[in-house]
């Protein structure tokens, strides 16, 4: 949506996962959990459905005055803490208590690559292996050139171009009184 503006408190996923978020809570009338464990059979299906109808998407990054292209791109996290839904770590270097976001982006490279990854990603080894960049900042800009799936927080955005500018805003959720 042009001109939206927005908060997010752990996650903005664009593509797979967003894929599998929009499936699982389209599936039933009542919204069903999405952090259910990685490994349930109705997570599974799903999953398994994504990585066979997705297609990879063009996806540019702007971070200061660095650009990256990623012409295969099929998994897109940017995130604020190490951890997704399910307890996958995406980004094992992030903390709470840092004001900075970790981007996840891993292209699709044939069949038995994309697996690995799927498998790497599974067992929270995505962000380390070379089939994946993380990138850290307090600011970023990414765009795609193709509708895609897009979800915050697990909850479904729907499917549309993505044109998103980030930053870190801090706001004292634990404040105690005496």
């Amino acid at each position: 949506m042009k001109n939206e503006e927005g908060y997010f408190l752990n996650n903005i996923g664009v593509g797979f996962d967003a894929a599998i978020v929009s499936r699982v809570n389209g599936k039933s009338a009542r919204k069903q959990s999405t952090a259910f464990h990685l490994w349930h059979p109705g997570y599974l299906r799903q999953a398994l459905g994504v990585v066979y109808d997705q297609q990879p998407f063009q996806l540019m990054v702007q971070q200061g005055n660095s650009r990256n292209f990623y012409p295969r791109a099929y998994i897109v996290l940017l995130v604020n803490h190490p951890f997704i839904g399910g307890g996958v770590k995406v980004a094992p270097t992030s903390s709470l208590s840092q004001p900075q976001l970790d981007l996840l982006v891993a292209e699709q490279k044939g069949w038995p690559i994309t697996f690995w990854q799927l498998i790497q990603f599974s067992r929270g080894k995505l962000p380390n292996s070379r089939f994946a960049n993380h990138l850290t900042g307090s600011q970023f800009h990414y765009t795609t050139t193709s509708l895609e799936f897009e979800q915050s927080d697990g909850e479904p955005l729907g499917n549309r171009f993505v044109d998103l500018s980030t930053d870190v805003t801090q706001y004292p959720f634990w404040q105690t009184t005496k």
